[in-house]
């Protein structure tokens, strides 16, 4: 019984990490929450990190739909996350007022903490989808990539060495 091919699973992995942001905005509509501290923050995190990964997220988009193997979707998915700091610390800097304070208190502490984060909370939701594909591929919900494409194009690949 198989619901999602590997490019399907890999778009949808790449559109989860923007359901907890937008549960965590609409929270005060549903809780006691103060909307205003709340409001506060949050435009903070969206403003550092949010929005930075939607200009990631379109380019990745893209190299999903593009990538033509297994190993050439991982590695673009491994690296993404070393382009997604600077992308964070530029965009997501500047918009949530963090890189102007760190200039004029000359302290980065807060910007490299949350780069610190973004990497560790990065790379483990990478291995976190790449367990997750290939316990799915094991049930038989995933389409495995060679599945898709055929097993002679990847026997091909690898046989031909190179």
């Amino acid at each position: 019984m198989t619901i999602l091919t590997a490019k399907q699973f890999y778009k949808a992995a790449l559109l989860l990490p923007l359901v907890a942001p937008l549960l965590a905005f609409l929270a005060p509509f549903f809780t006691r929450i103060s909307p205003t501290g709340w409001t506060i923050g949050m435009s903070y995190f969206f403003a550092a990190v949010v929005f930075p990964y939607l200009i990631l997220l379109l380019f990745l988009w893209i190299a999903v739909n593009k990538a033509e193997t297994l190993s050439i979707l991982r590695k673009v998915i491994y690296r993404a996350l070393l382009l997604f700091l600077p992308v964070v610390f530029t965009v997501g800097g500047f918009f949530s007022g963090l890189v102007p304070i760190a200039i004029i208190d000359n302290d980065w502490t807060p910007i490299l903490s949350i780069l610190g984060y973004a990497l560790i909370f990065g790379y483990a939701y990478v291995l976190l989808i790449q367990a997750l594909y290939h316990a799915g591929c094991w049930l038989g919900w995933i389409k495995s990539w060679e599945g898709a494409t055929g097993i002679t194009a990847v026997l091909g690949e690898t046989a031909g060495g190179g």
